[in-house]
């Protein structure tokens, strides 16, 4: 599952894409920046912080990796964690006008498997599962296995009574969850594979 990176209320400013008048990248805006009224930057989902730095153009940014997932947030007036794993909707840094800025706001970039995308259409139900989850799934299923606080957003999936395809197009289990579950069951899972099959 992922969010949306500020709290509401919030507003777009400036969408990802080619926008009239962008001033760089020949008019192609490279994310999407948000102002919200608490000013905070919250993490999209459960992540880990890899990079904390500044330069002039994104000011001081902060980013997020964690399967294939790269979140990039600049323009950072004050950090608030200083490094290590964060869970979804923490509070990660307040947004402001650092680097090549014309107001306070964050500048969210975001890149799934090294592609640049558009952070508005990832947000909800995961669009990325492998192989080996979905098999997962099926035998929790059979074996009855209480995968609380997991078990809710995976039981009502379309995984269950799909074939492998339409469980890629249809079934949003939060991955980071899934993955948890894994590590707390050490013993009973083999780990997961890295192969991840693209939606669609």
């Amino acid at each position: 599952m992922r969010q949306r990176c500020v709290n509401n209320p919030y507003q777009i400013t400036t969408v990802f894409g080619n926008v009239p008048g962008y001033p760089l990248n020949n008019g192609f805006h490279t994310g999407t920046d948000y102002v919200s009224t608490d000013k905070y930057i919250v993490a999209p989902m459960n992540s880990k912080i890899v990079q904390k730095g500044y330069d002039a153009t994104n000011g001081n940014y902060l980013v997020l990796e964690t399967n294939g997932y790269r979140d990039w947030f600049s323009h950072i007036d004050r950090y608030l964690v200083t490094g290590g794993d964060v869970k979804i909707g923490q509070a990660l840094a307040v947004m402001g006008a650092t680097g090549a800025a014309s107001g306070v706001h964050v500048h969210h970039s975001l890149r799934v498997n090294g592609e640049l995308v558009d952070p508005e259409k990832h947000i909800g139900g995961q669009v990325y599962i492998s192989e080996e989850e979905y098999k997962d799934l099926q035998a929790w299923k059979a074996k009855g296995i209480d995968a609380q606080p997991y078990k809710d957003s995976v039981v009502k999936s379309k995984a269950w009574t799909t074939d492998m395809k339409s469980s890629v197009n249809n079934v949003t289990p939060v991955i980071n969850d899934l993955y948890q579950f894994k590590k707390d069951n050490a013993g009973i899972y083999s780990p997961v594979q890295e192969q991840l099959y693209k939606k669609g």
